[in-house]
C-alpha cells in the first residue's frame, strides 16, 4: 500500500475547518457538485504544495509520490457519527458506464462540513461495493479514530451559498 501524507502536518487544518463551516445549510441539490469541487480545491490550496488537484475519474488529488486520493463530501452516520454509507465511488453515467472494472483510489478523503469532520482512509477499507439503480458504484466505510484529521474546529460566519447567490445576481444584473 502506498503511504499517504500526514494530513495533520501538511493541511492547514484551521483554514480547512473554517472553509467547511461555510458550506453548511445547503438545501439545493444542484449545489452538490460545486461543494465537492470547492472541497477538492481547498485540499489543494491548504496542503502547502503537497496535493495537486487532477480531477480524473475516481482520482481527484495526487501527492508528490503519485499517491491518489478521491475526495467525497459525506454525511457521517451512526451513533458515533463516523460511518460512511452509500457514497458514490464511481459515476455510472457518462461515457464510462461499466463499473465492473472499478479500481479504488489509493485513499479516500471523506469530509462532512456539517459536523466539521474529515478523515482519510485506504481504498482497501471500502466494502459493500455495489451498483446502484442509477448505475453508480456505491460503497460503505467505517473509519476509525486514527483516520480522522479534523474533528471539530474553528468556524467562519460566512456562508458560501448566500455569497454565491449574491455574486450570481450581481453578474446577471451587470450584463447590459
Amino acid at each position: 500500500m502506498k503511504t499517504k501524507i500526514d494530513f495533520l502536518k501538511v493541511i492547514e487544518i484551521d483554514k480547512l475547518s473554517k472553509l467547511l463551516s461555510t458550506l453548511t445549510g445547503n438545501t439545493d441539490p444542484t449545489q452538490y457538485f460545486d461543494v465537492g469541487r470547492m472541497i477538492e480545491l481547498a485540499y489543494e490550496a491548504y496542503s502547502n504544495g503537497n496535493l495537486r488537484r487532477v480531477n480524473l475519474t475516481g482520482r481527484d488529488l495526487v501527492d508528490r509520490n503519485n499517491t491518489t486520493y478521491e475526495s467525497k463530501k459525506v454525511t457521517f452516520g451512526n451513533k458515533s457519527e463516523t460511518a460512511v454509507r452509500g457514497v458514490v465511488v464511481k459515476n455510472g453515467r457518462g461515457k464510462d458506464k461499466d463499473v465492473s472494472n472499478f479500481i479504488p483510489a489509493d485513499y479516500y478523503i471523506f469530509s462532512d462540513p456539517d459536523k466539521l469532520k474529515a478523515c482519510c482512509v485506504p481504498g482497501s477499507m471500502l466494502y459493500n461495493i455495489r451498483k446502484s439503480g442509477s448505475n453508480d458504484l456505491t460503497a460503505s466505510c467505517d473509519p476509525g479514530p486514527e483516520h480522522f484529521f479534523l474533528n471539530g474546529g474553528p468556524s467562519s460566519n460566512k456562508n458560501y451559498f448566500q455569497e454565491k447567490d449574491k455574486l450570481i445576481m450581481n453578474f446577471i444584473e451587470s450584463v447590459q
